[in-house]
C-alpha cells in the first residue's frame, strides 16, 4: 500500500479531516498520481491499438486534472476564475453544495468530484463500495468500512 496510499488515499483522507486544506496544495501535488495513471493508460492503449485517438487524449487530460475540479468545489467564488464559477452554475462541473453531500457523515456517497450528473447512478449501483472491495482483495484499504 505505500505507493497507492501515499499517492492517492492519503490526499483524500486528510482532505476529509480539513476540506479547505485542499485549496492550499499545488497543482503537481494534487495531480501527479493522476498523470501517472493516465500515462499508463495511454501507453496501454498505444500498445494494444498502435495509436491513441483524440478521445483517449481528451479523457486522459480530464482524468489527470480531476483533483483540480475537486479543489474548485472547495473554493469560494472569489477564489476561482469566473469561467469556473459559470461552469459550476450551469452544472457542468460539480458545485460546492453538490460536493458537500460527499462530506456529510457517514461519507459513503457522491465520490465523483467532476460532475454532479454521475453520483446518483454510481451511488445507486454501489460503484464506489465495489471499488473499495476490489482494492481490499489486494490488502489495500481505502476506508474502515471494509474488513
Amino acid at each position: 500500500m505505500p505507493l497507492v496510499g501515499k499517492a492517492i488515499i492519503e490526499i483524500n483522507t486528510w482532505h476529509h479531516e480539513n476540506p479547505r486544506r485542499m485549496i492550499t496544495r499545488s497543482y503537481w501535488y494534487l495531480c501527479k498520481s493522476g498523470w501517472v495513471g493516465v500515462s499508463a493508460m495511454w501507453i496501454g492503449v498505444y500498445l494494444v491499438t498502435e495509436t491513441v485517438s483524440w478521445q483517449w487524449w481528451f479523457v486522459g487530460i480530464l482524468g489527470a486534472n480531476a483533483n483540480i475540479v475537486h479543489q474548485w468545489a472547495h473554493k469560494f467564488p472569489n477564489e476561482k476564475p469566473a469561467f469556473v464559477n459559470w461552469l459550476q452554475k450551469i452544472g457542468v462541473i460539480q458545485r460546492p453544495h453538490d460536493h458537500a453531500q460527499h462530506h456529510t457523515k457517514p461519507e459513503t456517497r457522491s465520490y465523483c468530484t467532476y460532475t454532479p450528473w454521475l453520483n446518483p447512478m454510481l451511488d445507486r449501483i454501489g460503484f464506489w463500495f465495489g471499488i473499495e472491495r476490489f482494492f481490499a482483495t489486494f490488502g489495500i484499504y481505502t476506508t474502515d468500512r471494509i474488513d
